[in-house]
């Protein structure tokens, strides 16, 4: 029985870790100051999250609970100096996206960050599994048999 019990979560750790249950990417405004200084620029949260409740599986093709699990990481867009315009100001360059790998560490910020960033990925992930699910009945609708009666 335990061993029967420890091959199952096994298996659902496995799968989960191979196919998280979502994948995606979560933008935000960052607000960054000190010495007084500060400036707004975006931010996101790149996330593979396979959450605790029930959702619908693209792999499986099937409402499915796997192994309750999240990963992330913190990136801040940079804005470069192109050039300078006649009147001394900067010309802002392509964007490109920085990882902020450090700021994740414990104690950087307090922990109701980091529960503010796991229930915005949460409530991302419902949302795309309401979507999931409205798909799936949709297609399922379609391959149903119709009714062949005749009037």
């Amino acid at each position: 029985m335990i061993r029967a019990t420890e091959q199952n979560e096994r298996q659902l750790l496995d799968y989960s870790s191979k196919f998280p249950g979502f994948r995606g990417e979560l933008e935000f405004d960052w607000a960054v100051g000190f010495l007084g200084q500060s400036v707004t620029r975006k931010g996101k949260i790149v996330y593979s999250h396979t959450p605790e409740w029930e959702y619908f599986d693209l792999h499986k093709n099937a409402l499915y609970t796997g192994w309750d699990s999240s990963s992330y990481r913190i990136e801040m867009q940079a804005v470069p100096v192109e050039d300078w315009d006649g009147e001394g100001k900067p010309i802002p360059g392509t964007p490109y996206w920085v990882s902020m790998e450090d700021i994740a560490r414990d104690d950087v910020l307090p922990n109701a960050f980091w529960e503010a960033v796991m229930d915005a990925i949460d409530a991302k992930c419902k949302a795309e599994d309401a979507e999931r699910r409205a798909a799936a009945k949709a297609r399922q609708a379609k391959l149903a048999p119709r009714s062949r009666k005749r009037h």
